[in-house]
């Protein structure tokens, strides 16, 4: 099934990297000491009240599509195991055949199945996430200005799932990144340079002030 891009999930997210930009100086003026900040973009969908909001939306839009979906498959995994091990099963042709036609229907509706959700959520989903991106970068910048920093580099790290960051697999994403040239990656970081909550906390009181209820 064709995954549907989900904000603050583990998600999804958007992976791609934010760039940030020379804020409060002309090309003509540039700062004697430049500060550089870093945004994880995960953090802060994950702790933004409208991007949680999203997310739960959708899921509950595609819980339906998810569920129907998740039986297929095990029938799916049931059919083969039986024509494995079942000699009722593979012994007998015309249940064989009954059991292959079966696999091959289920994987037909599951494609179909994909084509659905794409057409219920895809729109909406991609309105959405360009819609959190321009209120982010909003925040960065907003924030940015006020603590008086002129780079602002986003990463991303799922730091809310305790799985470590120096784990094989989150390695290699990383460097696969980095190879591709799309990704920021902090090697180390000191303390105070990383504003994700406070863009987070930014989002949310903007929400508060603007009397955004969540649905």
């Amino acid at each position: 099934m064709k995954k549907i891009v989900i904000m603050a999930g583990g998600l999804a997210v958007l992976t791609a990297a934010y760039l940030g930009q020379l804020l409060a100086q002309t090309p003509a003026t540039p700062p004697a000491q430049t500060r550089v900040a870093f945004v994880n973009i995960v953090t802060v969908f994950q702790n933004y009240t409208k991007a949680s909001t999203y997310k739960q939306e959708m899921e509950a839009l595609l819980k339906p599509i998810k569920d129907k979906g998740e039986r297929l498959k095990a029938e799916i995994m049931k059919w083969q195991q039986d024509l494995q091990n079942d000699p009722k099963v593979y012994g007998d042709p015309t249940k064989r055949e009954q059991y292959e036609q079966g696999i091959l229907k289920n994987k037909r509706d599951l494609e179909d199945l994909g084509r659905e959700a794409q057409r219920l959520v895809g729109k909406k989903n991609e309105e959405q996430v360009v819609q959190l991106y321009k209120e982010v970068n909003e925040a960065v910048k907003r924030h940015a200005q006020q603590q008086g920093f002129h780079i602002v580099l986003a990463y991303g790290e799922n730091q809310k799932s305790g799985a470590d960051p120096l784990n094989f697999a989150n390695i290699s994403r990383k460097v696969q990144g980095m190879e591709m040239g799309g990704a920021i990656v902090p090697m180390y970081m000191a303390d105070g340079l990383d504003i994700s909550m406070a863009v987070a906390d930014s989002l949310n009181r903007t929400l508060v002030q603007a009397g955004y209820q969540k649905q």
